[in-house]
């Protein structure tokens, strides 16, 4: 009994050791499907080594002062972290991509805006005789999308 607990711990440190190389890499902001199906997979070769751990239980408890149990938790523990920790970065990096996208279409919504008032066709809008009309509306829709650039860099969506 007490060979086949002792050849528990270089599979339970060979899954530490994944684990540990899984984190690394999402660290490093590999964060991909990948990832995801990798952790999965550990999380399904835990369960099967919980399976066959469970009748063995009570004896390596005796052998082994409840070693083997614990560790198996704690593993259980690192891939649930290491999940949620993937699927905050990607979250992250989604938040990002939503205000890059936001950044852009505020920058189209200016100038289809004043164009959208100046296309109205009415006879008595203000500006439509002026000789320098439409050069002041083009010029306002330019400075007002070059401020917007301006802030957005300066907040960092662009």
């Amino acid at each position: 009994m007490d060979t086949i607990v002792d050849r528990y711990f270089p599979v339970l440190d060979a899954l530490t050791e994944e684990i540990e190389g899984i984190e690394e890499r999402i660290f490093a902001g590999q964060s991909t499907r990948v990832q995801i199906e990798e952790l999965y997979s550990l999380k399904r070769k835990l369960m099967i080594l919980d399976h066959a751990n469970v009748p063995l239980l009570e004896v390596a408890g005796k052998l082994h002062g409840g070693r083997v149990p614990p560790i198996c938790s704690g593993l259980h523990d690192m891939v649930a972290t290491a999940i949620a920790v993937n699927l905050s970065l990607i979250t992250l990096q989604e938040n990002e991509v939503t205000k890059r996208l936001a950044a852009y279409a505020g920058l189209v919504a200016v100038p289809t805006m004043v164009a959208g008032v100046y296309g109205m066709n009415f006879a008595n809008m203000p500006g439509l005789q002026w000789a320098y009309g439409y050069h002041a509306s083009l010029a306002a829709m330019v400075l007002i999308d070059v401020y917007l650039i301006f802030r957005f860099k300066k907040a960092k969506w662009m």
